[in-house]
């Protein structure tokens, strides 16, 4: 509360003052974006590597760590070479639109 006189000067994002203001609130807003995101990704990283942990013990450890290594590198090699081949030829839009469906391809699985 203001109980005396005070200059009130009106910011807009035209101004120089007004884009470090809006830059400063939309850190504010991405780094709590973050940090909810990483505490659920926490969550589910626990429980995966926890059944990972059980079906290593089931198994020789060696072997299993060994074709789970080569089968998450393979994996990654794949999705890496069919996004920049796909990147070259669709455009970025198209391949964004896939990633959607992707993800929605994963949220029906889960529902099924």
């Amino acid at each position: 509360m203001i109980d005396h006189d005070a200059a009130v000067a009106i910011v807009t994002r035209e101004m120089p003052e007004g884009i470090e203001i809006l830059r400063h609130d939309a850190a504010h807003v991405m780094a709590e974006a973050v940090w909810r995101g990483a505490a659920i990704t926490s969550i589910f990283a626990f429980f995966h590597g926890h059944s990972h942990g059980t079906e290593a013990t089931a198994a020789s450890l060696i072997p299993y760590a060994a074709g789970f290594a080569l089968a998450t590198a393979g994996l990654h090699v794949a999705g890496i070479g069919l996004g920049r081949f796909a990147g070259g030829s669709i455009g970025k839009v198209a391949l964004r639109a896939l990633g959607g469906l992707a993800v929605l391809g994963g949220i029906f699985s889960i529902v099924g």
